[in-house]
């Protein structure tokens, strides 16, 4: 559970800034999200309706609603290249308007720091840890909150459409999802701690990696 809550504090000072430098570039990727994960469903209902028409035009049907579906389907089937490139342009602007923000916060902090506190060792560990990525956790861990909003609007439709058609295949998929989720919790934690540590244990981590993808060096670990 520490983990857990210590995830969410890292999330809500994530979006502090996030909702400090770039507010309404964040409300309105938070919306795009939405739409996009609800694309996918919208396109299936919409080719659904336009096979179902079609079956019904060959029995001597109107053809005015199967038109009208047929120019929907275009529409919501074009809307994922319109949506993909908003997404990258407000990305991009999230991300300058950040890191420009973000590296005169930092310096701000920097010069509050008492010199006296750079000779304590545990102190250099806490700097080095803190400093060593500049503001790119706080981007990584902002972005995933966009990928979040996605998925739990995925979830949500699907989960909506799922239990109307049977709700028996929705348990089997969620249940048989449980235990890649369980691992990837694990290992997942197992990582962080790694990088939640002192100094040494992220430079042996450091070695053992190189040690790895580069075996043809001697690294001693």
């Amino acid at each position: 559970m520490k983990i857990i809550r210590d995830y969410f504090v890292s999330v809500k000072f994530a979006l502090k800034y996030y909702f400090k430098f770039t507010k309404s570039e964040t409300i309105s990727l938070s919306l795009l999200n939405i739409v996009i994960g609800s694309m996918p469903y919208a396109t299936a209902f919409l080719l659904g309706k336009l096979v179902d028409g079609l079956v019904a035009g060959q029995g001597g049907g109107s053809n005015y609603s199967l038109i009208f579906v047929l120019l929907l389907y275009a529409v919501v089937s074009s809307l994922p290249s319109i949506t993909g490139n908003l997404y990258r342009y407000l990305s991009r602007k999230i991300l300058i308007y950040m890191q420009s923000g973000m590296e005169m916060e930092i310096a701000h902090m920097r010069e509050r720091i008492d010199i006296a506190k750079h000779e304590e060792p545990q102190f250099l560990d806490l700097l080095q840890r803190a400093f060593r990525q500049g503001p790119n956790p706080i981007f990584q861990l902002g972005r995933a909150q966009f990928d979040t909003i996605n998925s739990l609007t995925s979830l949500v439709v699907g989960t909506i459409l799922a239990l109307k058609f049977n709700w028996v295949v929705y348990v089997v998929v969620i249940l048989s999802a449980i235990p890649s989720f369980l691992v990837d919790i694990k290992f997942a934690g197992h990582s962080w701690s790694i990088w939640s540590k002192d100094s040494p244990a992220q430079r042996r981590l450091g070695d053992l990696r190189q040690h790895l993808f580069f075996r043809y060096m001697l690294i001693e670990v």
